[in-house]
């Protein structure tokens, strides 16, 4: 059975432990770092924000998370990636930046580095559209609907795992559809 799999069944039972093992050993053995990352943050994040977990494992989660964020947010290949950026700027933005030890404006940059590097792509131009002087709101429908309408971006979003099945959620209100 594939990782993204294993996560999801694991995340959909509330398994968050088994989870952040499952990614901690994925990155270890350095097996899709980059989703693997991200997937991490998603569940650590979701942890600590939306479970009743105790006061002791949230600190220990608090510290993990940032410890293995710094390792990454410091990393040349990570800082310039695009999808990196917008995925850490996107979960951090929907969680808690301040967890990660992350300004509003930091995630402002993140979003727009993603996009600066990558103009063309439709997600990036969703998630740094709050940012411009335009109407967001009715942006962001425009670009959701045509995101979710496109299978290129539906592919790859799916193949975030629980990133991915939190962001097409997302993007799937926003479209006004209820789902894909």
């Amino acid at each position: 059975m594939e990782w993204r799999k294993k996560i999801k069944d694991y995340f959909k039972n509330g398994n968050y432990a088994y989870s952040i093992a499952l990614l901690k050993r994925n990155i270890l053995e350095k097996n899709d770092l980059l989703d693997t990352f991200i997937n991490l943050i998603y569940v650590y994040l979701y942890s600590i924000v939306e479970t009743d977990i105790s006061k002791e494992t949230k600190q220990i989660y608090l510290k993990d998370l940032n410890s293995t964020f710094k390792i990454f947010i410091k990393d040349e290949e990570y800082i310039n990636d695009p999808e990196f950026l917008f995925y850490t700027a996107y979960i951090a933005s929907s969680l808690g930046e301040f967890y990660l030890d992350l300004t509003c404006n930091d995630i402002e940059r993140m979003f727009e580095k993603s996009f600066q590097i990558d103009s063309l792509n439709l997600l990036y131009i969703w998630g740094y559209s709050p940012y411009l002087n335009v109407d967001y709101t009715k942006m962001r429908k425009e670009y959701a609907i045509k995101i979710v309408s496109n299978n290129k971006y539906l592919e790859s979003i799916k193949g975030k795992a629980i990133v991915g099945n939190n962001l097409l959620a997302t993007l799937c209100f926003e479209a006004g559809i209820n789902s894909i």
